[in-house]
This record gives C-alpha cells, sequence and structure tokens, in this order.
C-alpha cells in the first residue's frame, strides 16, 4: 500500500519565490538566525560568466559583464597570462532582496606560445567584453635539399 502526503500551501504563498518577510515562517527565522543571515553578501569574489574558443587566426574571450562601466574593467597581459578584471558596485536599497553579483572579479587565463600578446583587442558593447588575442604565424616546414660530394 503507497502512502500519498499532500501539503497544502498557506494562503497567499508566491509559488515564484518566498521572501523573508513572508508571515509567519520570515519572521521565525528571522528571530531566530537574523536578518543578516538572509541578506547577500555585497563584496564576493566570484568568477565572471565567460566562453572562450580558438581558430586558426586568433583566440577570443567573451565575458558576460552586464551593468559594469567600461573605466571599471581592466585588461592585461604579461607572460602569457591574460587577466581580466571587473568592478560592479552595489547600489544601496532598503527593504527588498537582490540575488546579482557585486564586488572585484577576475579571471586569470593561460594563453598559448602561438599568441601575439602585443596585438591583444577588446571591446565592450550590450553587456558583453570580447577580448582577441592574435595568433602569430608560425614557421612552415621546408624541404632542406642535400648536396652529394664526389
Amino acid at each position: 500500500m503507497k502512502r500519498r502526503c499532500m501539503v497544502s500551501a498557506p494562503s497567499g504563498y508566491a509559488a515564484s519565490r518566498a521572501t523573508i518577510n513572508d508571515q509567519p515562517f520570515g519572521q521565525l527565522f528571522e528571530s531566530i538566525l537574523g536578518r543578516e543571515y538572509f541578506e547577500p553578501a555585497v563584496q564576493q569574489r566570484s568568477r565572471m560568466p565567460m566562453s572562450s574558443w580558438q581558430d586558426e587566426t586568433s583566440l577570443t574571450v567573451e565575458v558576460d559583464l552586464p551593468g559594469v562601466k567600461l573605466e571599471d574593467v581592466s585588461i592585461e597581459v604579461h607572460n602569457k597570462v591574460l587577466t581580466i578584471s571587473a568592478k560592479r558596485t552595489a547600489e544601496s536599497r532598503d527593504g527588498g532582496w537582490d540575488n546579482r553579483r557585486f564586488g572585484e572579479f577576475v579571471e586569470k587565463l593561460q594563453l598559448p606560445d602561438t599568441v601575439d600578446e602585443n596585438g591583444v583587442f577588446a571591446k565592450l558593447a550590450h553587456g558583453v567584453l570580447v577580448v582577441k588575442v592574435p595568433k602569430v604565424e608560425q614557421p612552415k616546414p621546408f624541404k632542406v635539399s642535400i648536396s652529394v660530394e664526389g
């Protein structure tokens, strides 16, 4: 015999997302743990959503940076390491909840020996940073002729 357990949601329950202000659940947890337990950390180190790929001519990196200003983005290349830094500042608001990421973000990527560090190109458009690192032309193999003596 199978048992079924049916639980009904309290009236006024929003299926999308419950907040700590929901009654009486929110008040119970807030009184036990304190409000700061439910507040997202404003300053945190995090990874930036990104993708990278390479073709015959270049290595490309795309980084999602919504809400980040151009002056808060830094790109450096040193010893075949590409470093992308960005900062997103949190806006001060009362009585809300926000699960977006704020703070400083840093990604370091080891570049292959086949790239030209001096030709790096970057653009920021519509919240997406695109960094292109060109590849250097590799020497092509050539046939060595052998001379015969005597």
